[in-house]
């Protein structure tokens, strides 16, 4: 009797660290069932205009704390078995993710059992990690420790890799270098229109200068 006791209190132990692990980082709130998380990833990736990558749903729904890491990869898993999502390749190896026809009917039929407010948060932080992850690949940051502290280069390239604006700057220390990465790539455009006009002298010159007030990086 006391080895099945033992035996019983450490199933128990078990399943209380796997329950842990799989609720870490989920806030209050959030879906809890795995049918719940099924939907709830089905309605993100409907209403993604492209197929959205592993790294940016993970960043996504682990940011807005709807769904952890092992969540998500046992989801993807079960609904790509199901047929309801089509998994494909990128451009670099990644996995990439669409909803197929059935995902997209269970989204419609089903994800009013999920409050609106949870669905909402997260297809609006998976399109945000989708934003940064463009903006990203749009611009270029490049950080060199010099004598006296620090060069940062900040360059906005076309698609024949030729650059609208290449801007050197000196820097004495980290913090400043993390504020001016950070505005710019928050808004390069802005940016890139402030000099422009600056150096002709013209504020019209390449349009109004209005900032965009949505903050993609942190």
């Amino acid at each position: 009797m006391e080895e099945s006791g033992l035996f019983d209190n450490w199933e128990y132990e078990v399943f209380v660290l796997e329950c842990e692990v799989f609720t870490a980082g989920v806030e209050p709130g959030a879906p809890t069932t795995d049918n719940e998380i099924k939907m709830l990833l089905c309605y993100v990736l409907d209403h993604a205009e492209d197929p959205v990558a592993f790294a940016q749903l993970n960043e996504g729904l682990q940011s807005s704390g709807l769904v952890n890491y092992f969540e998500l990869v046992e989801t993807l898993g079960e609904l790509s078995a199901l047929g309801h999502i089509v998994v494909s390749e990128g451009k670099y190896g990644e996995e990439l993710y669409q909803i197929a026809p059935s995902g997209r009917d269970m989204a419609k039929a089903f994800t009013s059992n999920i409050p609106y407010t949870v669905k909402e948060k997260a297809v609006r932080e998976c399109k945000k990690a989708l934003k940064r992850r463009k903006r990203a690949s749009e611009v270029t940051v490049k950080i060199q420790r010099v004598d006296d502290g620090f060069k940062v280069t900040l360059g906005i390239p076309d698609a024949t890799g030729t650059d609208f604006i290449k801007l050197s700057l000196f820097l004495p220390n980290e913090r400043q270098c993390a504020v001016v990465k950070q505005k710019f790539l928050n808004d390069p455009e802005f940016i890139y229109k402030s000099i422009m006009s600056l150096l002709m002298g013209d504020s019209h010159v390449v349009g109004s200068l209005m900032p965009n007030p949505e903050k993609l990086f942190d």
